[in-house]
């Protein structure tokens, strides 16, 4: 029997099966826990969100300069 996997040493058909009210709270566990990341997540980009779009401004203007000095030296 191991930590991770209490049925380990039971075969399939010795395994008992889930009831549905197993099932339901393990369904409102993972949403609740789903909710809970999303949550974290858009508080967490709220406080950098303006420093996201500051670098891609940055990294767009860095790649049009590079890209106009490109040009301006293979005109031959």
């Amino acid at each position: 029997m191991s930590w991770l996997n209490p049925d380990e040493g039971k075969k399939n058909d010795e395994k008992e099966k889930d009831t549905m009210s197993q099932r339901f709270f393990t369904a409102c566990l993972l949403i609740l826990g789903g909710a809970i990341a999303l949550t974290i997540a858009i508080e967490f980009l709220a406080q950098i969100w303006g420093w996201l779009v500051l670098g891609v401004v940055v990294a767009i203007v860095i790649w049009i300069l590079a890209r106009v000095a490109k040009s301006r030296q293979d005109r031959w």
